[in-house]
C-alpha cells in the first residue's frame, strides 16, 4: 500500500507538471492566431501560482509531509485495528525513492503531456459532432486553456460552471458561439461519467469478492471474523 500510494501521488504531481507546459501551448497558439492580451495575463497569473504550489508541493514530499501524514495514519490504524491501513508504512519513503529516478520521471512527464496533447483530438472530434468542424489548432487551444479554467476551479465539486464558463469564454475568442460550447460541456461530462461509473462498479466488485492473504496464498482473507469452531 505505501509503495502504491507513493505511485499515485508522484503521479498525480507529474501530471499537474505537465498540465503547465501543455497550457502555455495552447496561449501560444491563442497569441500568435487571435488577440487576447488581456485573457493572456490572467492565465500567465494562473500559471505563475500553480507552479508556485506544484514546486512547494514537490519539496513538502520530498522533505517530509509524507512522513508525517504516513505517522497519523498508522496511529489511527493501531488505534481503530484498521490492519489494511497499516500497509501505508513506508509511504514517505517509497516517495523519495521515485523521485531519485529522473528518467523515470522525465517519463511520467511526457507521458502526461502526450495524453493532454491527445486531449485537443477529442475536442476536435466533438465539434465535429455537434456540426461546427474547427482546425486542429483551435481544438489544442480549446483544451489547453479550458482545462487551465477546470483545474483552477479544483475548490467547486466537479469545477461546475467554472468548465462551462471557461468554454464560453475561450470559444468566443475563436468565434464559436455560446451553445456550441455548452454542447463540448456536457460531452466531456457525459464521457467523465461513463469512465467513471464502470470503475466505481469494478471497485464495489473487488470489496465483495475475498482475495487471497499475501502471506498465505492458499487462504482466502473475509470481511468478518468467524467464531472459533467454525
Amino acid at each position: 500500500l505505501g509503495a502504491a500510494s507513493a505511485s499515485v501521488t508522484v503521479d498525480l504531481t507529474l501530471e499537474m507538471a505537465a498540465q503547465v507546459p501543455f497550457t502555455l501551448i495552447g496561449l501560444g497558439l491563442l497569441l500568435v492566431g487571435h488577440a487576447a492580451p488581456e485573457l493572456a495575463a490572467w492565465v500567465l497569473r494562473g500559471l505563475g501560482v500553480a507552479v508556485a504550489v506544484l514546486a512547494a508541493l514537490i519539496a513538502a514530499q520530498r522533505f517530509g509531509l509524507l512522513r508525517v501524514l504516513e505517522e497519523r495514519l498508522l496511529r489511527l490504524a493501531r488505534r481503530h485495528g484498521w490492519r489494511r491501513v497499516e500497509a501505508i508504512k513506508g509511504l514517505h519513503a517509497a516517495t523519495v525513492a521515485v523521485y531519485r529516478s529522473p528518467w523515470r520521471i522525465t517519463a511520467g512527464v511526457l507521458c502526461h503531456l502526450a495524453s493532454w496533447l491527445l486531449g485537443a483530438l477529442e475536442v476536435w472530434a466533438a465539434f465535429w459532432a455537434l456540426g461546427r468542424p474547427v482546425s486542429l489548432e483551435d481544438a489544442l487551444i480549446v483544451e489547453a486553456l479550458g482545462q487551465a479554467f477546470h483545474s483552477l476551479g479544483f475548490a467547486v465539486p466537479g469545477a461546475l460552471g467554472v468548465q462551462e464558463g471557461g468554454l464560453i469564454l475561450i470559444c468566443g475568442l475563436l468565434g464559436i458561439p455560446a451553445p456550441i460550447a455548452l454542447g463540448l460541456s456536457l460531452l466531456k461530462r457525459v464521457r467523465e461519467v461513463v469512465l467513471g461509473l464502470p470503475g466505481l462498479l469494478a471497485w464495489h466488485l473487488c470489496e465483495r469478492t475475498p482475495r487471497r492473504s499475501p502471506r498465505h496464498p492458499d487462504a482466502w482473507t473475509r470481511t468478518t471474523k468467524e467464531e472459533p469452531g467454525t
